[in-house]
């Protein structure tokens, strides 16, 4: 068993292998040839996955105790049931979409994720969602809920989408007016970005 495994910036680093058990972290950011974490891995604190192009999938069953960092990927998949308990950061990733089955503690990134069309139902998240520049998500699930609030900067295709802010749930449009765009709801209205 290794405690913590720091291989950052290794080109040969291709894949962590079926037997070898990381406890605490493991970092492979920046591994450009890196491709695979078995099904089921798991770490106490955190996996950093950043910049590993190569990178495509995170496998059924992988569970981090603390941030699920893998920004600037390939990642294009997720496994039905994956946990974090921290933060999950998937910006500038080619996700496609995401699992109904996910748990995030924190967090979760999901900004400039070009392939992104939709959120699953019931999708709960308990501190902030960022969707910040996914202009192909045009609808967001009804029951969504973001502990800590939403980014939609950039979300073009968006129209209409409920807000549960654990306290209150209301309707938010975006509106055109006088030639700008505006997001109306809770009692505010914003001008677009």
């Amino acid at each position: 068993m290794t405690e913590i495994l720091d291989a950052s910036e290794c080109e040969w680093v291709t894949e962590i292998p079926e037997d070898m058990v990381v406890r605490n972290s493991l970092n492979v950011a920046q591994c450009v040839n890196f491709r695979k974490i078995p099904a089921g891995f798991s770490v106490l604190k955190d996996l950093i996955l950043t910049g590993c192009r190569d990178f495509t999938e995170i496998p059924d069953g992988v569970v981090v105790g603390g941030n699920l960092t893998a920004d600037g990927s390939g990642i294009k998949k997720m496994g039905q049931w994956v946990a974090v308990g921290g933060n999950l950061n998937l910006m500038e990733t080619y996700i496609e979409e995401v699992p109904s089955a996910l748990s995030v503690g924190g967090s979760l990134d999901l900004s400039y994720c070009q392939g992104l069309r939709r959120l699953p139902y019931a999708l709960s998240i308990q501190g902030f969602l960022d969707l910040s520049g996914d202009e192909n998500i045009t609808d967001l699930p009804r029951d969504l809920f973001c502990g800590q609030g939403i980014g939609l900067q950039g979300c073009k295709g968006l129209k209409r989408y409920r807000v549960d802010n654990g306290s209150e749930e209301f309707e938010v449009y975006r509106i055109k007016a006088n030639g700008k765009e505006y997001i109306v709801g809770g009692g505010e209205m914003k001008e677009a970005a």
